[in-house]
């Protein structure tokens, strides 16, 4: 496998350059690190670097946000040892935070409290009737319907009443898996799974989830095998979900050699 020294720039720069005009651009925050790793593991001699190397590939190519889980690891704490090392300037630093500073105050963090309309708002405004009724209305009409044999959608009510539904796979049931990484944690008893949503139709449901995870190691074939053979119309429920502890590379990847084995 060939691998750019300048692995940043081919991971992150080179998809969205012509996709994010020049004058609009203000901050880029990059999960870096994971790209930059494999350069450093391929070229021992620069890997004692590694902190300050990681500072540079990042800073010199616009990157001004760390996406860090801990500040025990954090590379960008590492940046006056990256400006005395000489792998990046002082100036070139101030740059990086002229935006940041820039896009707060765009934001009014620097604003009095009277200025700020949202300063009037409690915390009764959280999880509101209206706020819950917006919420609906905006998952309604951003479904993408990818394709549509037969004209099977959309069904019509009274033509589906009584009618056996089978609700698979690991999303069905799980708001663990549908909400994925960067969740909201949500309260519980406003969560409505799929498996919930089509209970409240006129219909018979059951449910198999075939395996409990989005990871999928263990697939019970004749769970699923079971449940559609008895119904009527079958709903299968499938994506990425929260996969703790990969790459966020991995984690777009991760329903690619699952997918042959949810038959």
């Amino acid at each position: 496998m060939k691998v750019s020294a300048n692995p940043t720039h081919d991971a992150y720069v080179a998809s969205w350059k012509d996709r994010v005009p020049a004058d609009r651009h203000v901050n880029s925050l990059c999960g870096f690190r994971s790209v930059l790793h494999l350069f450093l593991n391929r070229n021992p001699q620069v890997k004692s670097a590694q902190k300050t190397l990681e500072i540079h590939a990042s800073v010199t190519s616009g990157c001004n946000l760390e996406l860090s889980f801990n500040l025990k690891d954090n590379v960008f704490m590492k940046i006056q040892d990256a400006v005395n090392l000489g792998n990046i300037t002082l100036e070139t630093v101030k740059q990086r935070l002229y935006p940041l500073f820039y896009t707060r105050m765009r934001l009014g963090e620097f604003d009095p409290p009277d200025m700020n309309p949202y300063s009037s708002l409690d915390l009764s405004s959280v999880q509101s009737q209206e706020h819950r009724d917006l919420a609906v209305e905006a998952a309604i009409k951003s479904f993408i319907l990818l394709k549509n044999i037969v004209d099977t959608l959309p069904m019509d009510l009274q033509s589906i009443k009584g009618k056996k539904f089978g609700v698979i796979g690991p999303f069905a049931d799980s708001a663990h898996e549908l909400f994925g990484d960067y969740e909201p944690h949500p309260d519980p008893q406003y969560i409505s799974t799929p498996r919930d949503g089509i209970a409240q139709l006129p219909v018979e449901v059951s449910f198999a989830a075939g395996c409990s995870d989005a990871k999928c190691k263990t697939y019970s074939s004749e769970e699923i095998k079971g449940l559609v053979e008895t119904v009527d119309v079958t709903i299968v429920c499938l994506g990425t979900g929260y996969i703790g502890g990969l790459s966020t590379s991995l984690q777009n990847a991760v329903d690619k050699p699952l997918m042959p084995n949810m038959k």
